[in-house]
This record gives C-alpha cells, sequence and structure tokens, in this order.
C-alpha cells in the first residue's frame, strides 16, 4: 500500500492498518487521529508538521525516519524500533514508549514531558535543548549518549544505565538517580 491509497482509506473512516508496509512514505501536513498501524513497516518515513493523536505504532520498524513539528498524543509507541532516527521539535504528550528503541538516534527541541520511557534504549544517542521534565527513564539506557542544555529534572532515572554518558549544562534537579550506574560530566 502507499501513502495515497493509505490516507484514501483513512478518509474513507478505516482505522486499522495493522501490520502495514509504508516504506518511505510522506506524511506531511497531517492529522492522524484513533489509527491502528501496530507491526508496520515505516522504515525511512518523513513525517513533518504532523499531529497524531491515540495512533497504536506498537511494534512498529520506524528505523531511519525523520520527524520534524510533530506532536505524538497519547500515542503507544512501546516496543517500536526508532534507531537511526532524527527528531526536531518534536512532542510526546502522554505517549507510551515503554521498551521502545531509539539507538544512535538524534534530538533536538523535543519533549517528553512526563512520558513513560522505561526500559527505553537511547544508545549512543544526541540530545540538544530537550525536555524530559517529569518523565519516567527508570531502567532506560542512556549509555555513552550526549546530552546538551537539556533538563532532566523531577525525572525518574533509577537503575538507568548512563555509562558513558556526557551530560552537559543539564538540569537534574528532583531526579531520582537511586542505583543508576557511572554517571560522568555533569
Amino acid at each position: 500500500m502507499n501513502v495515497d491509497e493509505f490516507f484514501d482509506r483513512y478518509e474513507a473512516t478505516e482505522r486499522v492498518f495493522s501490520e502495514s508496509l509504508l516504506r518511505d512514505a510522506k506524511f506531511q501536513d497531517r492529522v492522524l487521529e484513533d489509527v491502528f498501524l501496530d507491526r508496520s513497516d515505516l522504515c525511512f518515513a518523513e513525517f513533518r508538521r504532523s499531529k497524531l493523536t491515540s495512533v497504536d505504532l506498537s511494534r512498529s520498524d520506524l528505523r531511519g525516519s525523520k520527524f520534524v513539528l510533530v506532536e505524538f498524543e497519547d500515542c503507544d509507541l512501546s516496543h517500536t524500533k526508532f534507531n537511526k532516527s532524527s527528531f526536531r521539535e518534536v512532542t510526546f504528550e502522554k505517549a507510551n514508549l515503554d521498551e521502545a528503541c531509539f539507538e544512535e538516534s538524534q534530538f533536538a527541541g523535543v519533549e517528553f514531558k512526563t512520558v513513560d520511557l522505561r526500559k527505553t534504549c537511547f544508545v549512543r544517542s544526541r540530545f540538544h535543548a530537550s525536555d524530559f521534565e517529569g518523565s519516567d527513564l527508570s531502567y532506560a539506557d542512556l549509555s555513552l549518549s550526549q546530552f546538551n542544555a537539556t533538563s532532566l529534572r523531577g525525572a525518574n532515572l533509577s537503575h538507568a544505565n548512563l555509562q558513558g554518558a556526557s551530560l552537559r549544562q543539564i538540569d537534574l534537579s528532583q531526579c531520582d538517580l537511586s542505583y543508576a550506574n557511572r554517571l560522568f560530566g555533569v
């Protein structure tokens, strides 16, 4: 299915697209609500100026995708692969990212405020001017990642793996760092 066929079916009120193949799809200036795209292949997709509300992308593959000016609201992104993806001016609000994988991804101006990021993998990722305020990063793997001008204020980082992480101009006030390991560069 190509992206035009997908939107034709979506506009005709179809909402279940589980296990879809939408590689290289371009989602520009789109609003998606109450859609099931779980277990779908969206590798190398591009999302620009779009809003996704109550979208189920759990266990989907979005490796190598680009997200610019995107809002994820109340979306299920658990167990989703975002490896080597880039995020610029993206908001995750009330999103479930439990056990998602963002290995070697880039984040600039991204908001993860009060988001479930338990057991999420951010190995070798880069964060600039991003916000994790109040998020649950317990058991997350942040090893070898670089954080610059990023807020982790009030975040739960208990049991997080911070081995080799670089933290520059970071707000760690009111963080739970119990049992977090190897915190360098603070």
